[in-house]
Protein backbone atom coordinates (compact mmCIF):
# COMPACT_ATOMS: atom_id res chain seq x y z
CA UNK A 1 0.00 0.00 0.00
CA UNK A 2 1.45 3.54 -1.13
CA UNK A 3 1.26 6.91 1.90
CA UNK A 4 -1.55 8.02 -0.41
CA UNK A 5 -3.32 4.94 -0.04
CA UNK A 6 -2.89 4.64 3.60
CA UNK A 7 -3.95 7.97 4.38
CA UNK A 8 -7.06 7.93 1.83
CA UNK A 9 -8.20 4.45 4.04
CA UNK A 10 -7.40 4.94 7.37
CA UNK A 11 -6.24 8.48 7.57
CA UNK A 12 -3.05 7.10 9.20
CA UNK A 13 0.79 6.96 7.92
CA UNK A 14 3.96 5.92 8.85
CA UNK A 15 7.06 7.32 7.81
CA UNK A 16 9.97 4.91 8.50
CA UNK A 17 13.65 4.20 7.92
CA UNK A 18 16.88 1.82 8.80
CA UNK A 19 18.02 4.52 10.96
CA UNK A 20 14.81 6.27 12.53
CA UNK A 21 11.88 4.99 14.50
CA UNK A 22 8.94 4.78 12.15
CA UNK A 23 6.42 8.11 13.02
CA UNK A 24 2.77 7.96 12.44
CA UNK A 25 0.80 10.56 12.07
CA UNK A 26 -2.94 10.58 12.34
CA UNK A 27 -6.05 13.35 12.19
CA UNK A 28 -7.04 13.79 16.18
CA UNK A 29 -10.62 13.26 17.17
CA UNK A 30 -10.30 12.54 21.00
CA UNK A 31 -10.36 15.28 23.68
CA UNK A 32 -7.33 13.77 25.18
CA UNK A 33 -5.47 14.18 21.67
CA UNK A 34 -6.31 17.68 21.89
CA UNK A 35 -5.25 18.19 25.28
CA UNK A 36 -1.95 15.93 24.16
CA UNK A 37 -1.57 18.65 21.09
CA UNK A 38 -1.63 21.64 23.63
CA UNK A 39 1.48 20.09 25.51
CA UNK A 40 3.42 19.51 22.42
CA UNK A 41 3.01 23.55 21.53
CA UNK A 42 3.93 24.30 25.44
CA UNK A 43 7.07 22.16 24.81
CA UNK A 44 7.44 23.77 20.99
CA UNK A 45 6.60 27.21 22.19
CA UNK A 46 7.40 27.39 25.71
CA UNK A 47 5.78 27.49 28.67
CA UNK A 48 3.13 30.03 27.45
CA UNK A 49 3.00 28.37 24.18
CA UNK A 50 -0.14 25.89 25.71
CA UNK A 51 -1.81 29.36 25.20
CA UNK A 52 -1.83 29.54 21.83
CA UNK A 53 -4.24 26.97 20.93
CA UNK A 54 -6.21 25.85 24.08
CA UNK A 55 -8.01 22.44 23.60
CA UNK A 56 -11.37 23.20 23.24
CA UNK A 57 -10.46 25.20 20.21
CA UNK A 58 -8.79 22.53 18.87
CA UNK A 59 -11.94 20.40 19.26
CA UNK A 60 -14.36 23.14 17.39
CA UNK A 61 -11.87 22.80 14.43
CA UNK A 62 -11.84 18.98 14.23
CA UNK A 63 -15.83 18.82 14.59
CA UNK A 64 -15.86 21.65 11.92
CA UNK A 65 -14.27 19.46 9.25
CA UNK A 66 -10.76 20.84 9.17
CA UNK A 67 -7.62 19.21 9.87
CA UNK A 68 -6.42 18.64 13.27
CA UNK A 69 -3.15 16.51 12.92
CA UNK A 70 -1.04 14.62 15.46
CA UNK A 71 2.47 13.06 15.13
CA UNK A 72 3.16 10.01 17.22
CA UNK A 73 6.02 7.50 18.41
CA UNK A 74 4.40 4.01 17.40
CA UNK A 75 6.26 2.33 20.41
CA UNK A 76 5.21 4.65 22.90
CA UNK A 77 2.15 6.49 21.57
CA UNK A 78 3.49 9.72 22.87
CA UNK A 79 2.43 12.46 20.89
CA UNK A 80 5.81 14.09 19.16
CA UNK A 81 4.25 17.05 16.67
CA UNK A 82 1.24 18.64 15.58
CA UNK A 83 -0.03 20.59 12.18
CA UNK A 84 -3.45 22.46 12.59
CA UNK A 85 -5.08 23.82 10.04
CA UNK A 86 -8.38 25.57 8.73
CA UNK A 87 -10.32 26.14 5.70
CA UNK A 88 -10.31 30.22 4.52
CA UNK A 89 -11.34 32.04 2.03
CA UNK A 90 -10.84 35.80 1.23
CA UNK A 91 -12.58 35.57 -1.76
CA UNK A 92 -14.83 33.04 -3.43
CA UNK A 93 -12.85 31.82 -5.59
CA UNK A 94 -9.91 31.89 -3.49
CA UNK A 95 -10.64 28.70 -1.00
CA UNK A 96 -7.41 27.36 0.66
CA UNK A 97 -6.09 25.69 3.77
CA UNK A 98 -4.19 28.21 6.07
CA UNK A 99 -2.09 25.74 7.76
CA UNK A 100 -1.33 27.84 11.42
CA UNK A 101 0.91 25.85 13.47
CA UNK A 102 3.06 23.17 12.76
CA UNK A 103 5.64 22.40 15.29
CA UNK A 104 7.80 18.92 16.40
CA UNK A 105 9.08 18.39 20.19
CA UNK A 106 12.87 19.46 20.88
CA UNK A 107 15.34 16.29 20.28
CA UNK A 108 12.83 15.06 17.66
CA UNK A 109 13.34 17.27 15.45
CA UNK A 110 15.29 16.10 11.85
CA UNK A 111 13.74 13.03 11.67
CA UNK A 112 10.80 13.28 9.08
CA UNK A 113 8.43 14.27 11.67
CA UNK A 114 7.95 17.40 10.13
CA UNK A 115 7.27 16.19 6.44
CA UNK A 116 5.21 12.93 7.32
CA UNK A 117 2.54 16.03 9.17
CA UNK A 118 2.61 18.25 6.29
CA UNK A 119 2.29 15.77 3.91
CA UNK A 120 -1.14 14.39 5.55
CA UNK A 121 -2.34 17.26 5.62
CA UNK A 122 -1.28 17.47 1.84
CA UNK A 123 -3.52 14.18 1.29
CA UNK A 124 -6.33 15.88 3.19
CA UNK A 125 -6.33 18.67 0.16
CA UNK A 126 -5.69 16.68 -2.55
CA UNK A 127 -8.75 14.27 -1.54
CA UNK A 128 -11.01 17.49 -1.34
CA UNK A 129 -9.94 19.33 -4.29
CA UNK A 130 -8.18 22.03 -2.18
CA UNK A 131 -5.10 23.15 -4.11
CA UNK A 132 -2.56 25.78 -2.11
CA UNK A 133 -2.00 25.51 1.35
CA UNK A 134 -0.16 29.24 2.74
CA UNK A 135 1.01 29.73 6.42
CA UNK A 136 3.24 32.30 7.43
CA UNK A 137 6.76 31.96 9.03
CA UNK A 138 9.33 33.93 10.67
CA UNK A 139 11.38 34.83 7.47
CA UNK A 140 14.67 34.95 9.83
CA UNK A 141 15.24 31.18 11.01
CA UNK A 142 17.17 29.49 8.23
CA UNK A 143 16.27 25.97 9.27
CA UNK A 144 12.60 27.03 8.88
CA UNK A 145 13.01 28.42 5.31
CA UNK A 146 14.91 25.23 4.02
CA UNK A 147 12.08 23.13 5.27
CA UNK A 148 9.38 25.15 4.07
CA UNK A 149 11.13 25.98 0.43
CA UNK A 150 13.63 23.08 -0.48
CA UNK A 151 11.97 20.13 1.82
CA UNK A 152 8.32 21.09 0.90
CA UNK A 153 8.46 22.94 -2.12
CA UNK A 154 6.74 26.20 -0.79
CA UNK A 155 7.53 29.82 -2.92
CA UNK A 156 6.54 32.79 -1.01
CA UNK A 157 5.64 36.45 -2.65
CA UNK A 158 3.79 38.10 0.50
CA UNK A 159 5.62 40.12 3.01
CA UNK A 160 3.63 40.75 6.61
CA UNK A 161 5.02 43.07 8.84
CA UNK A 162 4.47 43.27 12.15
CA UNK A 163 1.49 40.58 11.90
CA UNK A 164 1.22 38.98 15.05
CA UNK A 165 1.97 42.36 17.16
CA UNK A 166 3.65 41.51 20.54
CA UNK A 167 3.03 37.90 21.16
CA UNK A 168 4.01 36.09 24.58
CA UNK A 169 5.78 33.05 24.17
CA UNK A 170 9.34 32.23 24.61
CA UNK A 171 9.86 32.39 21.18
CA UNK A 172 8.17 34.97 20.19
CA UNK A 173 8.69 37.60 23.07
CA UNK A 174 9.91 40.97 22.92
CA UNK A 175 10.28 39.92 19.09
CA UNK A 176 8.96 41.71 15.99
CA UNK A 177 6.93 39.65 14.46
CA UNK A 178 7.75 40.09 10.59
CA UNK A 179 5.74 37.05 8.44
CA UNK A 180 6.24 35.43 5.57
CA UNK A 181 3.55 33.74 3.91
CA UNK A 182 4.04 30.96 1.92
CA UNK A 183 2.29 29.24 -0.71
CA UNK A 184 2.01 25.07 -1.17
CA UNK A 185 0.77 24.42 -4.44
CA UNK A 186 -0.09 20.74 -3.74
CA UNK A 187 -0.68 19.43 -7.07
CA UNK A 188 2.56 20.54 -8.15
CA UNK A 189 5.07 19.23 -10.26
CA UNK A 190 7.60 21.40 -8.20
CA UNK A 191 5.76 19.69 -4.91
CA UNK A 192 6.35 16.60 -6.11
CA UNK A 193 9.56 17.08 -6.92
CA UNK A 194 10.62 18.26 -3.41
CA UNK A 195 8.64 15.90 -1.11
CA UNK A 196 10.49 12.94 -3.53
CA UNK A 197 13.44 14.82 -2.58
CA UNK A 198 14.19 16.16 -6.10
CA UNK A 199 15.31 19.70 -6.87
CA UNK A 200 12.88 21.91 -8.79
CA UNK A 201 13.66 22.86 -12.43
CA UNK A 202 15.37 25.57 -12.39
CA UNK A 203 14.82 29.20 -12.79
CA UNK A 204 16.84 32.25 -13.36
CA UNK A 205 17.68 33.94 -9.69
CA UNK A 206 17.63 37.66 -10.34
CA UNK A 207 17.56 38.51 -6.68
CA UNK A 208 19.62 37.24 -3.54
CA UNK A 209 18.23 37.76 0.20
CA UNK A 210 20.80 36.56 2.91
CA UNK A 211 19.70 35.68 6.22
CA UNK A 212 21.98 34.78 9.48
CA UNK A 213 22.63 30.84 9.69
CA UNK A 214 20.92 30.82 13.45
CA UNK A 215 19.26 34.37 13.96
CA UNK A 216 18.37 32.69 17.49
CA UNK A 217 21.92 32.66 18.82
CA UNK A 218 22.34 36.09 17.14
CA UNK A 219 19.65 37.22 18.64
CA UNK A 220 20.59 36.27 21.90
CA UNK A 221 24.30 37.67 21.71
CA UNK A 222 23.55 40.88 20.17
CA UNK A 223 19.71 42.05 19.95
CA UNK A 224 21.31 44.91 18.40
CA UNK A 225 22.45 43.79 15.19
CA UNK A 226 19.47 41.02 15.20
CA UNK A 227 16.94 44.00 15.10
CA UNK A 228 19.22 45.72 12.48
CA UNK A 229 19.69 42.30 9.88
CA UNK A 230 15.87 42.10 10.99
CA UNK A 231 15.02 45.44 9.26
CA UNK A 232 16.93 44.96 6.34
CA UNK A 233 15.64 41.64 5.55
CA UNK A 234 12.21 43.39 5.86
CA UNK A 235 13.42 45.97 3.37
CA UNK A 236 14.87 43.39 0.47
CA UNK A 237 11.93 41.36 0.36
CA UNK A 238 9.32 43.93 -0.05
CA UNK A 239 11.21 45.54 -2.68
CA UNK A 240 11.57 42.18 -4.36
CA UNK A 241 8.04 41.46 -3.94
CA UNK A 242 7.34 45.02 -4.95
CA UNK A 243 9.32 44.21 -8.19
CA UNK A 244 7.39 40.87 -9.03
CA UNK A 245 9.77 38.83 -7.37
CA UNK A 246 9.37 35.39 -5.41
CA UNK A 247 10.98 33.04 -3.37
CA UNK A 248 11.50 30.07 -5.32
CA UNK A 249 14.59 28.56 -3.83
CA UNK A 250 16.93 28.45 -0.88
CA UNK A 251 20.48 28.18 -0.09
CA UNK A 252 22.41 27.69 3.46
CA UNK A 253 25.34 29.58 1.51
CA UNK A 254 23.33 32.17 -0.27
CA UNK A 255 20.31 32.70 1.34
CA UNK A 256 16.35 33.17 -0.09
CA UNK A 257 16.55 32.95 -4.30
CA UNK A 258 14.03 35.19 -5.88
CA UNK A 259 13.17 34.84 -9.20
CA UNK A 260 10.28 36.37 -11.49
CA UNK A 261 6.69 35.03 -10.11
CA UNK A 262 4.90 32.79 -12.31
Amino acid sequence: MTKAEAVATGRKMEVKSSTRPAVEVRLLEDLADFVAAVDVTAQVWGRDGGNLLPAELLRAYAYAGDPVIGGFLPDSGEMIGICIGFLASAWPDDLHLHSHMTGVTPGIQHRGVGVALKSLQRQWCLERGIADIRWTVDPMLAPNAWFNVVKLGATAHTFLPQFYGEMSDELNRGELTDRLEMNWRVGSERVEAALAGQAPNGRVIERVVDIPADYRALRQDDPKLANKLRLQVRDELSSAFEAGLEINGFSRERGYLLSPRG
